[in-house]
């Protein structure tokens, strides 16, 4: 318990008192003498209770800074500490100026799905993504799409988001993403953090060098649910981390060209239809 904590207890403590001794002293035919002595003592535990809160008035209970967030690894890992950027979708609606629901245009083909801003929301602090038998969802931070917004993108640094993926048994359901991606595919490079494939959990890193080149693999587990996905781009090594685990190094070609963040709920297998993608938060370390 803090010092002010103590002194506002003390003074809910005294203002009782007080209320206890006006009682006495109004009772009818108290003897005078006793009387006398329940003013003298409401009177001392209001001086008292005064007192106290003028000293709470001059020493305020501290403000406790709000703990920056930092990334889910392994202790003792170097990584970037911080933020540039962090989205934890606690507003009524998605913030248009970062990110476009209907990125290259409402209705295009992602993954053989057609993406429908309408399957995008925000819900209780969650950011929704929701597929259904005609269509999916996806939104992306790229500055360029036509869509007039500013948009992220950044070079280099930790992108992690914390999602919840549907499931069939324990298997991811369709085919979820989350990924960051230049603007010139594929010379400017694709980091796959996370994707949902043959109900797996996967990373991935598309590149060109000179032909078009993909590798990673598939991390063993069951990742449906509540999971945390991150990468830590840095000049020539790619390090992904799935639930604060180093799960996946890369090396081969990685690019330094910037990057936005993209994270979608597309068609795939097992199919589970409708179903939604929930997202907690998108944050970037540097």
């Amino acid at each position: 318990m803090t010092a002010q904590q103590q002194v506002q207890a003390d003074v809910t403590a005294l203002a009782s008192a007080a209320t206890l001794a006006t009682e006495i002293h109004n009772v009818a035919g108290l003897p005078a003498a006793a009387r006398r002595l329940a003013q003298q003592q409401e009177a001392a535990l209001v001086a008292a209770a005064t007192a106290a809160r003028t000293w709470l008035g001059a020493n305020p209970t501290p403000v406790t800074p709000p703990l920056t967030p930092v990334p889910s690894v392994p202790a003792g890992t170097a990584v970037p500490s911080k933020i540039i950027f962090e989205d934890e979708f606690t507003g009524p609606t998605l913030d248009l100026a970062t990110w476009s629901p209907d990125w290259w245009g409402n209705d295009h083909v992602q993954n053989g799905t057609v993406m429908d801003a309408a399957n995008v929301s925000i819900v209780d602090g969650m950011l929704n993504l929701r597929l259904t038998a005609a269509s999916g969802a996806i939104v992306s931070s790229d500055p360029v799409d036509g869509s007039g917004h500013a948009g992220f993108q950044f070079t280099y640094g930790f992108a992690e988001a914390r999602l919840f993926l549907p499931a069939s048994g324990a298997e991811i359901a369709n085919w979820p993403a989350w990924w960051i991606v230049g603007k010139t595919w594929p010379t400017d490079g694709e980091i796959d953090i996370m994707e949902g494939l043959g109900g797996g959990a996967a990373w991935h890193f598309h590149y060109q060098s000179p032909d078009v080149g993909a590798s990673g693999e598939t991390v063993p587990g069951d990742f449906t649910g509540w999971h945390t996905y991150g990468a830590h781009w840095q000049p020539g090594k790619i390090d992904y981390f799935y639930d604060g685990k180093l799960v996946g190094t890369w090396t081969t070609g990685v690019t330094v060209q910037p990057m936005y963040l993209v994270v979608e709920n597309s068609k795939g297998n097992p199919v589970v239809e409708p179903a939604t993608v929930l997202v907690d938060y998108v944050r970037v370390w540097q």
